[in-house]
C-alpha cells in the first residue's frame, strides 16, 4: 500500500503486516492453522480485527501471502543459478550460501511449515515451486551422464535438501551456518560425481 502516490511503502503498513505474519507463525507453532481464528491473530499482533481486515480478507489470504513470498524468494536463488549455463564452484558456493541464509532468515516460517502439521499442503507447494526452478537449472547445465533421469534426480536433490534443512531447524540451527554450508557443499560434490 502506497501513501499519497509515494513510491515508498507506508512504514506503518509494513510494520502491521510484519506483526500479523509474526503472530500467525507464532500461533501456528502452538496449534494447527485450521483451528486459528482471525481474532486470535489480530490479538497476538496487538491490533484489532478491523485493522486485520484492512490488510487481509482472511487468515487464508495472510497465509498464502507468507507462503508465496517466502517460496518465491527461495526459488529466485535457484533461478539465479539457472541463468548461468556452466556454474563454477564459486557459483555453487554462492547458491548454497544464499539458500542457507534464506532458511536461517526465515527459520520461524520453515519451522512451522516443516516441523508441524500446520499446513499439510505446504510440502507439495514447496516441492513444486523448487522443482520447477531446479529443472530449469538442470537443463541448462547439460550433465554429462544423460542416463540419469532428470525428474528422479531433481526429486532426490529436493528430498535431500528438505531433509538437511529439517534436521537443522529441529536442532535450533545447529551446527552453525558455516558448518551446515560446508556439509551441503561436500554432499553436493559427492552427488555431482555420480553424474560424471
Amino acid at each position: 500500500m502506497l501513501k499519497h502516490g509515494s513510491v515508498y511503502p507506508d512504514i506503518r503498513v509494513m510494520r502491521t503486516r510484519a506483526l500479523l505474519i509474526e503472530a500467525l507463525l507464532g500461533l501456528m507453532m502452538e496449534k494447527g492453522f485450521h483451528e486459528l481464528k482471525t481474532k486470535e491473530i489480530a490479538d497476538r499482533a496487538g491490533i484489532n480485527r478491523v485493522t486485520f481486515y484492512d490488510h487481509f480478507s482472511s487468515k487464508e489470504e495472510l497465509l498464502s501471502e507468507v507462503m508465496d513470498g517466502t517460496l518465491n524468494e527461495y526459488a529466485a536463488i535457484i533461478d539465479q543459478m539457472s541463468a548461468i549455463s556452466a556454474p563454477s564452484p564459486t557459483d555453487l558456493f554462492l547458491a548454497v550460501q544464499l539458500s542457507v541464509r534464506h532458511i536461517k532468515d526465515n527459520a520461524a516460517f520453515y519451522k512451522v511449515m516443516l516441523l508441524t502439521q500446520g499446513v499439510p499442503e505446504f510440502a507439495s507447494r514447496f516441492h513444486e515451486r523448487i522443482y520447477q526452478a531446479m529443472y530449469n537449472s538442470y537443463r541448462k547445465a547439460a550433465p554429462v551422464n544423460t542416463k540419469v533421469n532428470p525428474e528422479l534426480y531433481i526429486n532426490w536433490i529436493i528430498g535431500g535438501a528438505i531433509g538437511v534443512f529439517t534436521y537443522w531447524l529441529k536442532n535450533d540451527l545447529q551446527p552453525s551456518e558455516e558448518e551446515i554450508m560446508e556439509q551441503i557443499l561436500m554432499i553436493a560434490e559427492s552427488t555431482s560425481r555420480l553424474l560424471l
